[in-house]
C-alpha cells in the first residue's frame, strides 16, 4: 500500500495566492476611499459647532468703534470650537 502525501501542491498554493492578490487589488482602492471619506466626515464634524457663531460674526454690521484688524473672534473657543491639535 502507497503512503499518502499530504499538504498542498505548488500550483494550489500559487493559485489561492493570485487570488488573494486579485481581492488585495480590488478592496484596497474602496478601502483608501472608505478612509478619506471618513476623514472628511470627521473634519465636517469638528468644524460643524463654529458654523453659527461665524455666520453671525461674519454678517453682523460692522460698528464704529470696532478697531480694523481686531482678532476678535479668531480664537477657537469664541466661535464655538473645540480647541485641538492638527492631526
Amino acid at each position: 500500500m502507497k503512503k499518502r502525501q499530504q499538504g498542498f501542491t505548488l500550483l494550489e498554493v500559487m493559485v489561492v495566492l493570485v487570488v488573494i492578490a486579485i481581492l488585495t487589488a480590488i478592496m484596497l482602492p474602496l478601502y483608501q476611499h472608505y478612509v478619506a471619506k471618513a476623514q472628511v466626515m470627521a473634519a465636517l464634524a469638528d468644524i460643524t459647532p463654529g458654523r453659527r457663531p461665524a455666520e453671525i460674526i461674519l454678517t453682523e454690521p460692522v460698528m464704529s468703534n470696532h478697531i480694523a484688524g481686531s482678532t476678535a473672534a479668531t480664537k477657537p473657543h469664541q466661535l464655538g470650537l473645540a480647541s485641538s491639535t492638527p492631526r
